[in-house]
């Protein structure tokens, strides 16, 4: 039985599984702490994104960022990384632990054209060509200067008081009919960071079945592979 998703990771889901040009309806407003001893209510894939009063040179002060070795584990997500592991000059293993694999959510093919949404868990054989997609599609979009992608990573959901520890990075553009991609990170005493989702979708949003699907798949982080 699966269960529900956490209030942290769900936001970050939320906002992954719904990136479109499209104008979406108001969220409702974030649910109040609960007791310890409560049953934790039905999560709602528009849960708002959580946020925090620290801005991003300010999470990332001191910390490292696996870029000072091939051994250094990353404690926040950073553009520099992000765009070296879609680049193939950082190996996927930094931050992949094959017995969970990485949940993908995609309206994409290898070569960026729309496809009816798809979502699972990508482990033993299919791992490594998903991730060999994102990365081509990604860096691809990056490289299109006319449309003006831009790799933006928020650590915010790694602050104390966030709750779930997650940080995102996000590829996005203004123009109409942009792609989009995410990357969603967890902590991980073995990698520093682990990659756990991510997405690569187009501009219409994926049927919400299968966006609630990825939402609540995402949340089981340590869920393994069959």
């Amino acid at each position: 039985m699966l269960r529900a998703l956490p209030l942290a990771l769900a936001a970050v889901a939320a906002t992954a599984a719904c990136k479109s040009k499209s104008a979406a309806p108001p969220a409702p407003p974030p649910p109040q702490a609960l007791d310890a001893a409560a049953t934790p209510p039905a999560v709602d894939a528009d849960v708002p994104e959580p946020t925090s009063g620290a801005d991003e040179p300010t999470l990332r002060a001191g910390k490292r960022t696996g870029l000072a070795s091939p051994t250094e584990l990353p404690e926040v997500a950073t553009e520099e990384f992000v765009t070296a592991l879609l680049a193939g000059t950082q190996p996927w293993t930094r931050v992949i632990d094959r017995k969970f694999g990485v949940v993908e959510l995609r309206t994409l093919d290898d070569a960026g054209k729309p496809v009816p949404a798809v979502m699972g868990r990508q482990c033993g054989a299919t791992l490594d060509p998903a991730l060999a997609r994102l990365g081509k599609v990604a860096s691809t979009a990056l490289a299109d200067a006319a449309l003006g992608y831009q790799l933006v990573c928020d650590n915010s959901g790694l602050a104390p008081a966030a709750g779930i520890p997650v940080a995102t990075c996000a590829i996005d553009a203004d123009a109409d009919g942009a792609l989009g991609f995410d990357l969603l990170f967890v902590p991980d005493a073995t990698l520093g960071l682990r990659l756990v989702g991510v997405t690569l979708l187009d501009a219409t949003p994926p049927p919400t079945a299968i966006a609630d699907s990825f939402d609540e798949e995402l949340g089981r982080v340590d869920a393994r592979c069959p």
